[in-house]
């Protein structure tokens, strides 16, 4: 299920979120269909959105350093969201997909964790959006098909 390879994603970032006073909040709605993906996939592909927002924190603003992830189901499949506090991702929305693009100074990161995920996400013939989040910072919104559907 979407929140059980959630939590084991989480599971393997756990020390990283704790080192970086990260809270995560899930807000899974109760029996979410199961989403046509493959589960390993999937958490790679949570841990990849994750570590990426952990990092955006990095340059946090507020008092404290927040992730939300949510699973929710809506007419077009399964919303599947991680949000964070973060500076959000300004100009470069419309790239942050794009192979070896990265907003890191100094090598901090090779710019393929978001360009993976989507990959990742179009195989599953689903769609992934870089958004604004309501909180401020970034929001991506995975939506995702139902199995059997």
């Amino acid at each position: 299920s979407l929140e059980e390879s959630t939590r084991q994603a989480l599971g393997l970032v756990a020390a990283q979120l704790e080192a970086r006073a990260v809270q995560v909040e899930l807000r899974f709605e109760l029996d979410l269909p199961k989403v046509r993906a493959d589960s390993r996939q999937l958490e790679q592909a949570v841990i990849h959105l994750v570590t990426n927002a952990m990092q955006a924190l990095e340059g946090g603003r507020g008092p404290t350093r927040s992730i939300r992830i949510s699973g929710q189901r809506q007419e077009e499949g399964v919303f599947f969201e991680v949000a964070d506090n973060g500076p959000g991702l300004g100009p470069d929305a419309a790239r942050v997909f794009d192979p070896f693009f990265t907003t890191k100074d100094g090598g901090g990161g090779m710019g393929l964790g978001l360009s993976i995920v989507h990959a990742f996400v179009t195989s599953w013939d689903g769609r992934i959006e870089a958004l604004a989040a309501p909180e401020g910072g970034a929001l991506f919104r995975l939506t995702l098909r139902p199995f059997g559907a």
